[in-house]
């Protein structure tokens, strides 16, 4: 049962849903309908918990899943993995987030007998209900040289003072399944336009294997809200800078570069289509968007490709 209510706070007819649906006479004017009474229909439906993940490596071994659940509510599932391949034990987890619990790691370890891949997509169900679904892809480790052996340099306006310095470190919490050290990034920067690139070793700048849809790493954010990027470097000499969500957070969190999507890019063909194969420029790019005086520390760890 419905009341239709006008944008004016008048109240109209009281209309009612069956089986077949709705029906109502539609007006120029914008109108509001009013749930009056329960309707078992709606009532039937599973409560919207509107979860987030992301698949990624941790190290070479072990496949993770991070969970977000940006309402704060309390869920209980079952996560699948699907298509899955390399992985080691069982493709089935449940999921129980209490109130207020708005993230979740769960870990999958590889095969023994596993290659320098991983493939997997996943599934979260509810009731019977699927909440969320992800297309399966491929993750293949890079080496943590990569990050490791790679200059940070500073670039933008020459004038705007900065500091910058990249180490192996221990990272200041644990990221459960990396046994190993992790990269640790500080910088500092005047106000004005200035950014950092971690830029590959000669020996770790050669192309990039196949077609990857994406690239991926752990980051254990520090909260400032600068912006991430990276640069790679087409067939015909055109360069792209894929973007990744603003690093608002801290603690760790996966971090992914979608190829695919739109990026800023300059050169070579300049036509916004990646031609293959391709070749780093830069690893990881910080941008200090706001141009307000910024310090920081980052850590890094993990990084891989994705590919479809």
């Amino acid at each position: 049962e419905f009341e239709v209510i006008t944008h004016t706070g008048e109240r109209g007819e009281t209309i009612f849903a069956n089986e077949s649906g709705l029906v109502f006479t539609p007006k120029r004017a914008p109108q509001y309908l009013i749930v009056r009474k329960s309707n078992p229909l709606l009532s039937s439906v599973p409560a919207a918990c509107p979860l987030q993940a992301r698949l990624g490596l941790v190290g070479a071994k072990t496949l993770a899943v991070q969970i977000d659940n940006p309402s704060d509510a309390s869920f209980n599932g079952t996560l699948h993995l699907t298509q899955s391949a390399g992985v080691g034990n069982s493709g089935q987890r449940g999921i129980k987030l209490k109130p207020g619990e708005t993230s979740k790691l769960l870990n999958f370890a590889s095969a023994p007998s596993t290659n320098s891949e991983i493939m997997a997509g996943l599934r979260i169900e509810s009731e019977g209900t699927v909440m969320l679904e992800l297309a399966p892809r491929r993750f293949r480790p890079l080496a943590d040289a990569m990050l490791s052996e790679g200059r940070i340099v500073s670039d933008g306006d020459a004038k705007i003072a900065s500091q910058q310095s990249i180490a192996v470190s221990i990272a200041p919490e644990p990221l459960p399944g990396l046994n190993s050290p992790v990269v640790k990034i500080n910088y500092q920067c005047a106000e004005g336009w200035k950014f950092f690139r971690v830029v590959p070793a000669d020996s770790h700048s050669h192309g990039i294997v196949g077609a990857p849809a994406g690239f991926g790493l752990w980051v254990y954010g520090d909260g400032r809200n600068a912006s991430p990027r990276l640069r790679i470097v087409d067939a015909t000499g055109q360069t792209f800078q894929p973007t990744a969500a603003a690093i608002d957070w801290t603690g760790w969190r996966y971090l992914e570069f979608d190829f695919n999507a739109p990026a800023g890019h300059w050169g070579g063909a300049n036509d916004g289509v990646i031609h293959f194969p391709i070749r780093w420029d830069t690893l990881f790019l910080l941008d200090n968007v706001s141009r307000q005086k910024s310090e920081g520390t980052l850590y890094l760890a993990s990084p891989a490709l994705i590919y479809p």
